[in-house]
């Protein structure tokens, strides 16, 4: 990473509240809330923690008994990931 590049926020155009970055190697992974009632935990990817991809949704909760998803976190732990959100329903 070039740690004398400058950047200006936002780094990522799309909404994404309450983040989390995950170092993975070299490789950095976010996930975060996003827009009211959108029923998913995004997750992002980047190699320099400046430009970010959305990869698609780690978690959604269509078809589930919650109507929104907020605030996760990841951990790994001896080969596999968890990961812990809140979770909300009417």
């Amino acid at each position: 990473m070039d740690r004398n590049r400058t950047y200006t926020n936002p780094v990522y155009e799309g909404y994404l509240g309450d983040p989390f970055v995950l170092q993975v190697g070299a490789e950095y992974y976010a996930y975060g809330t996003v827009a009211v009632r959108e029923l998913a935990i995004p997750v992002l990817h980047s190699l320099d923690l400046v430009r970010w991809t959305r990869l698609g949704d780690a978690l959604t909760s269509r078809g589930s008994d919650f109507d929104c998803l907020w605030a996760p976190e990841v951990a790994h732990h001896e080969g596999t990931y968890y990961m812990y959100y809140s979770a909300g329903g009417e």
